[in-house]
């Protein structure tokens, strides 16, 4: 269905509702009135109410009238668009109106364009398969990330490395992706050798981080060095199959 009238939400009393510029209605039926006199109009013959079939916002980049004054737009909900598209009565008027009715259609069946022939409903039936087998990573990594909850003890922990391993990856390239998300970065080495890799505060086990890492001390507190928590691997695991399986 071609966007022929953008259709954003606006506030209604506290509710939320999917809303039409008037002014680019107006442009598209094509009218010879000005805009103004034209909507005026229309919402005293057909008692229209405010703050019930619109609401009105001031439009501080556009200037109307003799004295310049800031121009107010209209935003009418989809039920008077389509009143106003049919007493409009001419063929621009038809096809907004149809175009209103089929947006409110494809919202109330969740987005998903109705199959009318079998071979439509075969393609939809394909297209839903694909999309069930895309997810399968991450709905996996989701249940064995809610099954480890917060558990966290030192024969579970792991690095990078076993990490790799263990989701087949090429090391560097899950050292680069953690790198770019800012999960953990290098520690500057004194001895010019690569720095060891370090979790940002966000992301350590402490209060108020999301438990992935854990810095581990030797006994003297010297040589720090990061391990991942079971909690950071499905973290990890889920956060790289969603840059991997994202649709294109």
């Amino acid at each position: 269905m071609k966007n022929i009238i953008t259709i954003t939400s606006n506030q209604f009393e506290g509710n939320s509702i999917a809303t039409v510029n008037a002014r680019e209605l107006h442009a598209y039926l094509e009218s010879k009135q000005d805009f103004s006199t034209w909507i005026k109009a229309r919402i005293s013959k057909y008692s229209f109410v405010e703050d019930v079939d619109f609401v009105c916002s001031t439009n501080l980049g556009s200037k109307e009238g003799r004295g310049g004054h800031n121009a107010i737009d209209y935003h009418i909900s989809l039920d008077m668009a389509k009143e106003l598209s049919m007493v409009e009565n001419n063929e621009k008027g038809r096809e907004a109106r149809r175009y209103f009715i089929e947006c409110e259609r494809k919202a109330k069946t969740g987005g998903f364009e109705i199959p009318e022939t079998k071979a439509e409903a075969l393609r939809l039936a394909a297209d839903l398969t694909d999309e069930v087998e895309r997810l399968k990573p991450l709905a996996n990594a989701a249940t064995d990330l809610l099954a480890i909850g917060t558990v966290s003890t030192e024969n579970q922990l792991c690095g990078v490395r076993d990490l790799a391993k263990e989701m087949d990856v090429n090391e560097r390239k899950l050292v680069g992706f953690g790198l770019d998300r800012r999960f953990w970065y290098r520690r500057a080495s004194s001895t010019g050798r690569t720095g060891k890799l370090m979790p940002y505060r966000d992301y350590e086990t402490r209060e108020g981080g999301k438990g992935w890492f854990r810095v581990i001390e030797d006994q003297e507190g010297m040589h720090p060095h990061m391990q991942i928590t079971p909690k950071g691997r499905m973290a990890l695991k889920m956060a790289w199959d969603v840059s991997h399986h994202s649709v294109k």
